[in-house]
C-alpha cells in the first residue's frame, strides 16, 4: 500500500468536509467488540457515507485478497486507512495523549471488524462462483 495513488486516497478522505465515520459516536466505536456490533453502527450511517464506506471496504478487500503478494492483511489495511476516516477535531480535541492513542487503537480495531466482515462476504461470493471439484 505504498502506492502514490493510495496516498492520494488517504489525503482525499482526510479532506472530506465531514469525516466518513463522523456520525458514529466515539463511545460506540470504543465499545464495538464484534463484527456484528461494528456492522450495526455502519448500517446506521447516512446513505452517502454508507455507500462510500462500502466502496472503500470493497477496494480494501481486493487488496486483502492478494495478501500473499502484497503483504497487506486486513489489520494492516485498517491501520493505514482507519485513522483517516474519523478525524473529528471537536470530538477528539479534549482527549489526552493516552486517550487519543487508545481511541486510535479502538478505531483501528473497529475498522478491522468492518473490513473483515466485508471480506467474508467477498470470500463467500468467490467460493459460490467457483466450480465444485468432483
Amino acid at each position: 500500500m505504498d502506492s502514490p495513488c493510495f496516498g492520494l486516497g488517504q489525503v482525499w478522505f482526510r479532506a472530506l468536509p465531514e469525516p466518513l465515520l463522523h456520525h458514529i459516536d466515539i463511545a460506540a466505536v470504543q465499545a464495538s467488540e464484534t463484527e456484528q456490533q461494528a456492522l450495526d453502527l455502519v448500517a446506521a450511517l447516512p446513505a452517502p457515507q454508507h455507500a462510500l464506506l462500502t466502496w472503500l471496504t470493497d477496494v480494501l478487500c481486493s487488496v486483502a485478497l492478494n495478501e500473499v503478494a502484497n503483504k497487506m492483511s486486513v489489520r494492516a489495511l485498517a491501520t493505514v486507512v482507519g485513522p483517516n476516516l474519523y478525524h473529528d477535531g471537536e470530538a477528539t480535541q479534549f482527549l489526552s495523549a493516552m486517550e487519543s492513542l487508545r481511541f486510535s487503537q479502538n478505531l483501528i480495531s473497529f475498522f478491522t471488524l468492518v473490513v473483515a466482515a466485508r471480506l467474508r462476504v467477498h470470500q463467500e461470493q468467490r467460493s459460490a462462483l467457483s466450480p465444485v471439484p468432483l
